[in-house]
């Protein structure tokens, strides 16, 4: 809605300003207003070149009623509210006011900071491999990565550019690092007669769409065997970055990778090897805790004497 009236129109039904007028805004808390330019279209055939509005139509945080705001302009990963303050200098305290960040998963462009911490936020991960594998054996590596945090698919926006991708690898006891396996997520365009990859202008539809979508999971399975050297560390983590370094790099514009989840899980050749590297990590947390724990003893005997001065003292008076 545009008109020459001078009313400024918000989510507020009691706004009171002395330089115009105002008007409540229904549009303002409704996601339609975020979907107004984060759903791209083709302008030859209409499809889809970004659906971030269309895949939270679609999923259930729409059903809960949960919009774009309540996590993109709310402290902190998900949906805060409510979050107390005032709009405005001198404005009324209110129980819940929105901020003004918009965080998104741009780290290079936007605020790092909140950008990562959406990011970290975003997915949970699952490994799953057996704690025993014998020298030269093989086993299963199963990595389940949810979109917990997302009210949109993971990656969304223009995902033939943006990066997430899963990687597997084993590091063994001499600190070698072996690459178990990789997933690339993301979609990939056709044109009209099949052919992919094609540029923006070229698509009528996706040759490949493997991203996950909100509370849903992606699982994959990766054959590990274990090396001569016995025991291996099986790291997964989850990386993103908002485009490859090529395109950084003609943008001159620093692209970092953030890790948005990880998990190390450690394997043993035999039960025995299992039980040593235990009883050793048990061994070397209890003397990094010797220190601490007596000077919590010594403080408390430092206690129990003031107080037993103290009694003293007082049955002498």
């Amino acid at each position: 809605l545009i008109t020459p009236d001078g009313v400024k129109r918000a989510q507020f039904d009691d706004a009171r300003s002395p330089a115009h007028e105002s008007a409540y805004s229904a549009f303002h808390e409704s996601a339609e207003f975020c979907g107004s330019c984060h759903n791209v279209d083709h302008p030859g055939n209409g499809m889809h070149l970004e659906a971030t509005y269309t895949e939270w139509k679609e999923g259930p945080y729409a059903a809960l009623g949960t919009t774009c705001q309540d996590c993109h302009m709310t402290p902190g990963p998900g949906e805060t509210m409510p979050n107390p303050g005032t709009a405005a200098a001198g404005g009324p305290q209110r129980q819940h006011i929105f901020t003004m960040t918009f965080a998104g998963g741009n780290v290079a462009l936007g605020d790092a900071d909140l950008a990562e911490e959406r990011l970290k936020g975003a997915a949970t991960m699952e490994v799953q491999v057996p704690e025993i594998i014998e020298v030269g054996s093989s086993a299963d590596v199963v990595v389940t990565i949810t979109n917990s945090g997302a009210g949109h698919m993971l990656p969304t926006g223009l995902t033939e550019i943006r990066q997430m991708w899963l990687e597997v690898t084993a590091e063994q006891e001499d600190g070698t690092s072996v690459t178990i396996g990789r997933h690339e997520f993301g979609s990939v365009l056709k044109d009209a007669e099949g052919n992919s990859p094609v540029e923006l202008w070229e698509a009528t539809g996706f040759a490949k769409d493997d991203r996950i979508p909100p509370k849903e999971s992606s699982i994959d399975t990766f054959a590990f065997q274990m090396p001569l050297s016995g025991a291996a560390k099986i790291k997964a983590a989850l990386y993103y970055r908002s485009c490859d370094e090529t395109m950084a790099a003609k943008a001159g514009v620093d692209v970092p990778t953030t890790t948005m989840v990880e998990s190390i899980v450690p394997v043993y050749a035999s039960e025995k090897q299992r039980s040593e590297a235990l009883r050793a990590e048990r061994s070397a947390d209890g003397e990094s805790r010797s220190p601490l724990l007596l000077l919590a003893l010594g403080g408390l005997i430092l206690v129990l004497v003031s107080a037993t001065v103290m009694v003293v003292r007082s049955r002498r008076a």
